[in-house]
C-alpha cells in the first residue's frame, strides 16, 4: 500500500511543456526530474515561507498620527486627540483591577467571619460543665 503525503506536505504546480497539473511531495521542491507526461525536463518549486506579518500596535499606531498625522488622517481615526495608555502588564483598566481587589476583599471578610463562627461554636459545644 502506498502512503500518500498529507496536504500540508506537497507542493502543486504545473509543467511548462505540457501543462498537466503535477504533486510532489515538499521534501522534492528545487528537484528537476522527467515529466511523467512529456518526458521534459521539469523543475519542483521550492516551498513558500510565509512571510512574517509586521504590526503596530493601536496605541503606538495612533501617537504616530496624532503627532505627525494631518486632521483628515486624525478624523479617519475617530477623532483621536488623547490617548489612554493602559499598564502593560496585563491591560486591565484601573477601576477592574480596584474592583478585583474589593471583591477579593469582601470575600476573604466572609470567610473569616465563617473561621470564627465555625471556631465559636466548637468551643461552646465542647466547653466542659460547671
Amino acid at each position: 500500500m502506498v502512503q500518500q503525503p498529507e496536504e500540508g506536505n506537497v507542493l502543486h504546480f504545473t509543467c511548462h511543456h505540457c501543462e498537466i497539473s503535477l504533486t510532489v511531495e515538499v521534501s522534492l521542491g528545487g528537484v528537476t526530474g522527467p515529466c511523467p507526461s512529456c518526458g521534459e525536463s521539469v523543475t519542483a518549486p521550492l516551498p513558500s515561507v510565509p512571510k512574517p506579518i509586521a504590526c503596530v500596535p493601536r496605541l503606538q499606531f495612533i501617537k504616530e498620527k496624532v503627532k505627525t498625522g494631518s486632521p483628515d488622517e486624525i478624523r479617519d481615526l475617530g477623532g483621536v486627540k488623547e490617548y489612554r495608555e493602559i499598564p502593560p502588564f496585563n491591560g486591565f483598566s484601573e477601576s477592574s483591577r480596584e474592583r478585583s481587589e474589593v471583591t477579593t476583599v469582601a470575600k476573604m471578610l466572609v470567610i473569616g467571619l465563617l473561621v470564627l463562627l465555625i471556631v465559636l461554636g466548637a468551643t461552646y459545644l465542647l466547653k466542659p460543665p460547671f
